[in-house]
């Protein structure tokens, strides 16, 4: 599976791509530094190596984890 990168805008999180940690050097620039992101993987460990990526190029981006821990902080908000 691939990580994914959700967007926030706002308080409302909308997931902006799927994306295959590998192919990240390929489409960096399709995303917006001026964007807060969060990567999500199933285990969390692709979502650490995608945030370390993001975040050497500038970017605004946290590490969220598992799907599950995810889907339970947005339920909870």
């Amino acid at each position: 599976q691939s990580p994914m990168l959700r967007s926030l805008v706002g308080s409302e999180m909308c997931i902006r791509d799927s994306v295959p940690l590998k192919d990240l050097i390929y489409r960096v620039k399709e995303f917006d530094k001026d964007k807060k992101y969060v990567t999500v993987c199933a285990v969390g460990m692709r979502a650490e190596s995608a945030k370390k990526f993001f975040e050497n190029r500038g970017y605004n981006v946290v590490n969220g984890g598992r799907w599950s821990t995810l889907k339970d902080l947005r339920n909870n908000t």
